[in-house]
């Protein structure tokens, strides 16, 4: 077996992990099954009304 350094990112977020396997596809299988999707949901989408479009501003311009 060789030792695989694995260096990959993750929502801007750099990564490494060292693995040892026999080849570069097996290290590629072992990360890819290590991630666990849980839940996937459709999101509703955002009403920019009243209340809502006042709290974007005052956070988009750092107002409290």
């Amino acid at each position: 077996m060789k030792n695989f350094m694995v260096y990959f990112e993750i929502f801007g977020k750099k990564m490494r992990c060292e693995l040892s396997c026999n080849t570069k596809e097996e290290v590629e299988n072992l990360i890819k099954n290590k991630i666990k999707i849980h839940k996937i949901e459709k999101s509703a989408p955002k009403n920019f009304d009243g209340e809502e479009s006042l709290d974007f501003l005052k956070n988009m311009f750092g107002f409290k």
